[in-house]
């Protein structure tokens, strides 16, 4: 069991750099290619929700390690506005902007083709609706380790 989990685990990793090409492939193919694919996912993933920059690591909106650069540089470009949060003014709020929405709409249609690609090469929905199912617990089990760990750790 430990080698398969090690190779799902080196598979998932591959399709994430994979699917991070394409989007960069698509952003230049689309000219704009002075965007970075990481920056892409999070103006696709915020969407028209308003959230601080910690919620898009926790919502999963953002899988680098420093979001505050890539928040800086798309507040730079005029895709995201940020304001102080009303609530805690040591924490940004952050949205999209008109040419931010713009952005997502464009990323939006190049995510919808590849989809409609993708869906005409698969055997049957089944086979991708029991790979979502194990991965989505496999995510589970990674996070309660991850928070399993970081108790010890406060503990220590």
């Amino acid at each position: 069991m430990e080698g398969t989990y090690i190779a799902v685990m080196a598979a998932i990793e591959r399709l994430h750099h994979l699917f991070m090409q394409v989007v960069k492939a698509e952003l230049e193919r689309a000219g704009i290619g002075r965007m970075q694919s990481t920056h892409a996912l999070i103006v696709f993933n915020l969407g028209e929700h308003e959230m601080t920059v910690g919620d898009l690591l926790q919502r999963g909106c953002y899988l680098g390690s420093n979001v505050c650069y890539g928040v800086k540089k798309l507040v730079e470009a005029g895709y995201l506005s940020h304001e102080p949060s009303p609530y805690d003014g040591r924490q940004m709020l952050v949205r999209l902007t008109p040419k931010g929405r713009e952005l997502r709409q464009r990323i939006a249609a190049i995510y919808e083709r590849h989809t409609v690609a993708f869906q005409r090469r698969m055997q049957n929905d089944a086979e991708l609706a029991m790979a979502v199912a194990v991965l989505r617990i496999m995510d589970g089990a990674a996070e309660r380790a991850a928070d399993a760990d970081a108790r010890l750790l406060t503990a220590a």
